[in-house]
């Protein structure tokens, strides 16, 4: 059996503030990783960070926060993560951001 996620991504346009939800239907976007690199595969100046889908279980390691952008320091795509970070974010199923011109979430729900 196979389950498939829900996934929305929310654009906030930080020049306006206008915002907008739209529904993810890339079949290669899982979590917050895959969601950093598509989107930075499709601008670089993006900066994306969330959590997965399984951020509000008792799975170990799995309430991670994830960041992905460019990194000057690597001249290239960078990941870091914060510990526990994405926990707080499970309930209101917002497990991705993404920033540039605009900013973007990613919100994965069961």
């Amino acid at each position: 059996m196979t389950y498939q996620l829900n996934q929305r991504e929310l654009v906030i346009d930080l020049s306006t503030g206008n915002f907008d939800i739209r529904r993810i239907d890339d079949p290669r976007i899982v979590g917050p990783v895959d969601y950093g690199w598509v989107r930075y595969q499709q601008d670089p100046d993006v900066f994306t960070w969330g959590g997965g889908p399984l951020a509000g279980s008792r799975i170990p390691g799995s309430r991670r926060l994830f960041f992905c952008a460019y990194s000057p320091a690597w001249e290239g795509f960078y990941i870091s993560s914060l510990g526990g970070g994405a926990y707080v974010m499970h309930r209101v199923y917002v497990p991705g951001f993404r920033t540039g011109g605009t900013f973007g979430v990613n919100m994965q729900t069961a």
